[in-house]
């Protein structure tokens, strides 16, 4: 059966460089797409029978197609997703924002950022274009006043910042070469001297004085359902420690070291609730809880809790605004699609949550995991 299906479709992937290879019906059609490590600039060839017969290239916003090498197309990705977005947002909104990051930006545009652009263009009708169901959480716990649609997102990379028309002023949270660019600056300049968030200012000419911090409330529902859920799993809501072992970005420790914690923090009577969406991260022979919890609903939670752990990731930028104490261990980033590795170092100055504006410092405390574990086992 496996060599029937091998034979009927085979894939292969590499990520340096960044390449896609597809074979189908024993190679009898095929294609071959290689990509820059930026997304910038990539090629795709649909052979059949090992002869090139369709080619498809992408270079800044400018998308063509060849048969038998001759052009037969040209469009431009940015314009089309312009006109995609005047599309989702009616005239009436002078100032739209598309959402395009995840939720670490997403959450620090909104609390810091949004109402100076809006300030700063006269908006009278703002509007938010979500591209995430998380999105639209966000929205209501920190400016539910404001309209939004959720939208599916597009594949395609977006490399524009803004663009006006018609007296409406369109902008992008973010395109995917600010992300680049960030991790770039942070990589290549000196330790200290680059941060995410300033970076994020500087993109918006904007500075630190400029800023009015929006507070997060959390709709009454969404508190109710959180702890209906957490009482369902068993949680002690009275004496618990909440625990964010999950990232994307960042390398994640050894399932022995979450298990050390909780043993820890059990055998000084707390209940452990570990905040958990991928079963892979679920750790065998540990006594904790855990349970289905939206993305506002673990804030609700985790305000509850009476200590929090973490590892950094995007949901740091939402979670320290619970006040209560937290613990955040850093990792170097991982070698991901499109972005390279980053040393723990470079991570912990470059998106240390202490830069942060009005971040209570003295509940917050943030470690080389590398050091800590380095320093255990000597």
């Amino acid at each position: 059966m496996g060599r029937i299906k091998d034979f009927i479709y085979t894939e292969k992937k590499t990520d340096n460089p960044i390449t896609r290879h597809q074979s189908f019906i024993g190679g009898i059609v095929a294609t071959h797409k290689v990509q820059d490590e930026y997304g910038v600039h990539s090629d795709k060839v649909i052979k059949f029978l090992n002869i090139p017969i369709v080619k498809r290239t992408e270079f800044e916003n400018i998308r063509k197609w060849y048969i038998f090498g001759l052009k037969v197309r040209e469009k431009s990705v940015a314009k089309d997703f312009q006109n995609r977005c005047l599309k989702l947002a009616d005239k009436k909104y002078d100032i739209v924002f598309y959402l395009n990051s995840n939720s670490g930006e997403t959450l620090l545009f909104l609390t810091y950022i949004m109402d100076c652009l809006i300030k700063k263009n006269n908006s009278k009708n703002p509007y938010i274009i979500a591209t995430k169901p998380y999105h639209t959480e966000l929205i209501k716990m920190i400016c539910p006043e404001i309209p939004y649609k959720l939208v599916k997102r597009k594949q395609h990379v977006i490399n524009i910042n803004d663009f006006s028309h018609e007296n409406r002023n369109f902008y992008i949270i973010f395109p995917h070469k600010h992300f680049v660019q960030v991790e770039l600056d942070i990589k290549n300049n000196p330790i200290g001297t680059k941060h995410f968030f300033d970076l994020i200012l500087e993109r918006f000419d904007l500075k630190r004085e400029d800023l009015h911090k929006r507070e997060i409330s959390i709709p009454e529902e969404i508190k109710k359902s959180a702890f209906e859920k957490a009482k369902e799993a068993g949680l002690n809501l009275d004496k618990f420690v909440f625990i964010a072992p999950e990232a994307i970005s960042c390398e994640l420790p050894s399932k022995n070291f979450w298990k050390e914690i909780i043993n820890k923090y059990k055998n000084d009577g707390f209940d452990i609730y570990m905040n958990i969406t991928d079963r892979d991260s679920n750790i065998e022979n540990a006594d904790y809880k855990t349970c289905d919890l939206t993305f506002s609903e673990a804030f609700a939670l985790s305000k509850k809790a009476k200590k929090i752990i973490m590892l950094r990731s995007g949901l740091t930028e939402l979670i320290i605004q619970s006040g209560v104490e937290t613990d955040i261990f850093y990792t170097k980033f991982k070698q991901r699609y499109q972005f390279n590795d980053l040393s723990v170092e470079r991570v912990m100055s470059g998106f240390g949550i202490m830069n942060i504006p009005d971040i209570s410092n003295n509940k917050i405390n943030e470690y080389n995991l590398e050091t800590l574990i380095g320093n255990k086992n000597e």
